[in-house]
């Protein structure tokens, strides 16, 4: 599910399942209901209001933070690195610990999930927030995900398996797609971008 929080419908080009317009119905969405937080509601919703970040600041109050910080990581032959956990494939992430900024918590995850060495890293991060649930706690996970390019010469990958990652893998930029269906819905939307 993707959640839209804006003033204007103009720029929203796929269809929603629902569309949002009162202060009562969006707080009861953020406080009440379970549709953000279960991972199984599908349908994109709409928040149409002319206070977008009085809406964003309510969705915060109502929930944990999280921050988290990840890697698309790309080896000298293009290849992207993933990796399966829980069931999906993903790319290596993680929360952001005390003292370190979100680039430096991104190398240290993707390192220490995968086993891959980065040689570079971008200063700039495309954000994504997602909603969920943890020890029914309603949780808003912010995490900033940046371009990264692994040492050469290396093929074999460590998955970190206390962390449940099953599979640390290099995948091949006709790969992507295939990937991109069984990924989050977030994540495969972020591949199918990144392949075009």
């Amino acid at each position: 599910m993707v959640l839209f929080i804006t003033d204007s419908a103009e720029n929203i080009h796929h269809p929603v399942a629902r569309t949002i317009t009162e202060e009562v119905e969006w707080l009861r969405l953020f406080t009440e209901e379970e549709t953000l937080f279960d991972g199984h509601s599908n349908g994109d919703i709409l928040i149409l209001t002319d206070n977008p970040d009085k809406v964003r600041a309510a969705l915060v109050e109502a929930t944990r933070s999280v921050a988290a910080a990840g890697g698309i990581v790309y080896n000298e032959h293009g290849a992207l690195l993933m990796i399966h956990r829980l069931g999906k494939w993903d790319m290596p992430k993680g929360k952001v610990e005390k003292g370190e900024d979100w680039g430096e918590a991104a190398v240290r995850e993707v390192e220490e999930e995968t086993g891959i060495t980065i040689a570079e890293s971008d200063t700039e991060a495309i954000v994504t927030f997602h909603c969920y649930t943890m020890k029914g706690k309603k949780c808003l996970k912010e995490t900033h995900w940046f371009r990264m390019k692994a040492k050469p010469g290396q093929t074999n990958t460590v998955p970190q398996t206390e962390e449940d990652i099953q599979e640390a893998k290099w995948i091949t930029p006709e790969e992507v797609s295939k990937y991109a269906a069984i990924s989050f819905r977030m994540i495969g939307e972020m591949l199918t971008g990144f392949s075009k």
